[in-house]
């Protein structure tokens, strides 16, 4: 108890810490990351994000986008900054982007360059979830789904904050069909996706 006198200070208000993991959960094609860029701004600008939820220690935030071309993911920023209020400049300083398209990397990868590089970040988010999976890995299978959980926290222990470092955030999609012989609509391993971070939001 005398080492851990306090809480980790929050990064959204009512919702996550520092260090701790949030997986965004959804349909395929819901918007799920127009809600995590809408995330990444709240974290960085200290807005609060869906005009709801306080973000009381904003800081630089890191992007890394799996998905999207650059000039695809540069257009949904600068939408999201539109309907925020806001304009692209305002997130100089405080907002990075790592696009990975066309190099992906799997979630040990992008562990070891975070460790090198992810300096003086408060948040990291990582979209998407199924990009990141490591080779010879089932999205189906729940000991496959926290073993690349567990690099996700290793990510937040190793990087140079520390025990208050920057939160992964997952855009994690459902399957929205049959797939591999599950029931339409059931997330892809849902039980590992909802139990291995400290918040699963669908």
């Amino acid at each position: 108890m005398a080492n851990y006198p306090k809480l980790r200070d929050p990064l959204i208000d009512g919702i996550l810490r520092k260090g701790e993991t949030l997986n965004l959960i959804s349909a395929a094609k819901a918007g799920k990351t127009y809600l995590a860029i809408g995330l990444a701004i709240s974290l960085a600008t200290g807005r609060k994000w869906l005009d709801r939820f306080d973000i009381p220690n904003p800081g630089r935030v890191l992007y890394v986008d799996c998905e999207l071309h650059q000039e695809t993911f540069a257009d949904r920023l600068c939408h999201v900054c539109a309907g925020m209020g806001m304009v692209p400049t305002d997130l100089n300083g405080k907002l990075s982007v790592l696009s990975l398209r066309g190099r992906l990397q799997d979630v040990y990868e992008i562990r070891q360059w975070c460790k090198k590089n992810a300096q003086g970040y408060s948040a990291i988010v990582i979209d998407a979830f199924y990009r990141v999976q490591p080779p010879n890995t089932d999205e189906n299978s729940t000991s496959d789904v926290t073993r690349a959980f567990n690099a996700v926290d290793q990510i937040t222990t190793e990087t140079p904050r520390g025990r208050n470092s920057g939160s992964p955030c997952f855009q994690r999609q459902s399957i929205g069909k049959e797939h591999r012989g599950h029931r339409r609509g059931r997330v892809r391993d849902g039980t590992g996706c909802r139990q291995s971070p400290d918040l699963a939001a669908a």
